[in-house]
């Protein structure tokens, strides 16, 4: 007899627990039925890794047909199909899950994971939360109950808009577009592709390689020999040329070794191919006001993601703002070329040889780099038995102080060909000056006539608004030489007031432009007390080394960003007749140029 049947409470009780199966299970299937509508993949988990329940989400997410599949399958044999990382690209292997950590007696927070397909390089970004099921008798964490959350489009769309910021900023922060382009190509390692390299059509219209990357340095060194040996050309069928001549993107995946054979040149050819490993391909167009100037293609590699059309999508965003920046650059580098050649032609080709003397010249821009400077220097020989040195400064900046510039120097020339005193080129300067539309045709300047004499060279000195040239002695005293005069090409009359002195031998002559006494913040510049200490502190030194000591001092005072131009003319003249007289200075070898 059982004890339900000799107690009459008991058996109560026991029919009551057998009618409450039938609706245990009801409630079991209609849960499951919830579960297995949800959109979110949805697994239960046994302490022992064994799935219990998977809803059909769950089944199309980890890659099996059935949820029947998850549930029969090994504990950890799904998980290696897939390459699961962090958000930061670190590795997670099961125990990092959060149904895991339940089990360990943590208390996970949700996960966000970056997921991989192995078998097909589908990328997805997934939020996995656990929850513990409790055993009601042992309060034991029965089982894990997981729920993966698919964000990929939210994320895509994150990281997508990210990058694009990251790389306007690039893509702003030069106008060099090579050193431009390198920092893109960097940007696409991981991001976009295991490899980026980006090609342009050149001035002789050849493709050029401007840029590649990828993380292994190794690699970089075969892409070289790669680009090296087999640069595309225009009349590919194929590839870059391909993208050049139609201005359309492509792209290939899954990319068979049948593929690499017709596309490879010969067998080294093939070797560095197969090296490279191309997986996928994506080559995008960098079009400009004037058609294709140049491609960016994408290798997708040793990585298990490979590439999709969202990362086309993506690339030809990034080609079309790559190609609006590299036109924006060579045309702003044109227009510097044209300027530096300009600057160039507006100081003397070379500076003559002065018997018994040596003659160094400084000259730094400050402006932009397309911005034509306003100070000038000049040295030429009148006549037999003189020399007249010049340095100046027209106010103003670009094409209009590039024209004053010039009419300035030539002006000056002209005037002392027609045997004019100092002080007379420089009334008629003021005079051609004058006659010009209105405008900021503003211009001081210093001219010195030298004399050489067998006791000494006699100098004339004349300044309009310019400050006063530097005798620098050789023990290292320095004066100042003229009387200060009137700015050109504003008021008339003018006063300019012929001084004289004289250059000995060992002695240093020294003329400048403001930009040298004006360097530095206020309160922090030079000024003419500091480059008179600077003169005298160098005064041992050779000739170049006393303007390069300057320059340097000026430079550093500035902090590398110069508010006025800077010129230097120096004269010394020879200590005896045995010391040779400096080799005639070319403004191309001798000024610095500060580009």
């Amino acid at each position: 007899m059982s004890r339900a049947e000799g107690n009459p409470i008991a058996g109560e009780r026991q029919t009551a627990e057998n009618a409450e199966i039938p609706e245990l299970l009801r409630l079991e299937r209609r849960l499951e039925a919830v579960l297995a509508q949800l959109a979110e993949a949805v697994t239960v988990v046994d302490e022992n890794g064994r799935t219990v329940f998977a809803n059909q989400a769950a089944a199309d997410l980890l890659g099996v047909a059935t949820p029947g599949e998850l549930m029969s399958a090994a504990p950890g044999s799904i998980m290696p199909r897939f390459q699961v990382l962090d958000e930061h690209g670190r590795e997670l292997d099961l125990e990092s899950m959060p149904g895991r950590r339940l089990f360990a007696g943590e208390n996970p927070q949700p996960l966000l994971v970056r997921n991989i397909v192995r078998a097909t390089g589908e990328e997805r970004w997934l939020v996995v939360r656990s929850s513990p099921v409790l055993d009601p008798d042992t309060d034991r964490i029965a089982y894990a109950v997981n729920v993966f959350e698919n964000i990929t489009e939210v994320k895509r769309a994150q990281l997508n808009e990210r990058f694009m910021s990251e790389a306007s900023r690039v893509l702003a922060s030069s106008m060099d577009y090579n050193e431009t382009l390198q920092q893109v190509a960097r940007l696409a390692v991981p991001r976009l592709a295991d490899w980026c390299a980006v090609d342009v059509l050149n001035e002789r219209g050849e493709i050029e390689l401007v840029a590649v990357h990828h993380a292994d340095p190794d690699k970089l060194a075969m892409a070289e020999r790669l680009d090296r040996r087999y640069r595309p050309a225009l009349d590919d069928a194929t590839g870059v040329a391909e993208v050049l001549r139609t201005g359309e993107a492509r792209i290939f995946t899954d990319i068979q070794t049948d593929a690499l054979i017709a596309y490879a040149h010969d067998e080294e050819h093939m070797e560095l191919l197969r090296m490279v490993g191309p997986q996928a391909v994506i080559i995008v167009p960098m079009i400009g006001a004037t058609g294709t100037i140049g491609t960016i293609t994408l290798v997708s590699s040793e990585s298990p993601r490979r590439l999709s059309a969202v990362d086309l999508a993506l690339a030809e965003r990034l080609a079309r703002r790559s190609g609006t920046s590299v036109e924006r650059a060579r045309i702003y580098t044109e227009r510097s070329r044209i300027a530096h050649i300009l600057e160039r032609s507006l100081l003397p080709e070379s500076l003559p040889e002065i018997p018994g003397a040596q003659i160094q010249a400084r000259y730094s821009p400050a402006g932009e780099i397309n911005e034509v400077g306003g100070d000038f220097y000049d040295l030429f020989q009148p006549r037999d038995g003189q020399w007249i040195l010049v340095i100046g400064d027209v106010c103003g900046k670009g094409p209009r102080a590039a024209g004053v510039t010039a009419l300035a120097r030539h002006t000056l020339r002209a005037a002392a060909l027609s045997e004019q005193a100092p002080a007379e080129m420089l009334r008629t300067l003021h005079r051609a000056l004058r006659l010009q539309p209105a405008g900021a045709d503003l211009c001081t300047a210093c001219v010195v006539l030298m004399e050489p004499t067998p006791e000494c060279t006699r100098l004339t000195v004349a300044l309009a608004g310019h400050q006063p040239p530097l005798r620098i002695e050789p023990e290292g005293a320095v004066t100042a030489l003229g009387e200060p005069g009137t700015l050109l090409g504003v008021l008339d009359p003018i006063d300019i007031i012929e001084s004289t002195g004289e250059l000995r031998a060992g002695e240093t002559l020294l003329l400048y432009t403001d930009g040298v006494t004006e360097a530095g913040r206020a309160g922090r510049q030079l000024g003419e007390s500091g480059l008179r200490g600077l003169c005298a502190q160098t005064a041992h030194l050779p000739l170049d080394g006393v303007l390069e000591h300057i320059e340097h001092a000026v430079l550093e005072r500035a902090t590398g960003r110069l508010r006025d131009d800077v010129a230097l003319l120096a004269v010394r003249i020879s200590s005896g007749p045995g010391e040779r007289s400096g080799a005639p200075a070319s403004s191309a070898e001798e000024s610095r140029l500060a580009f």
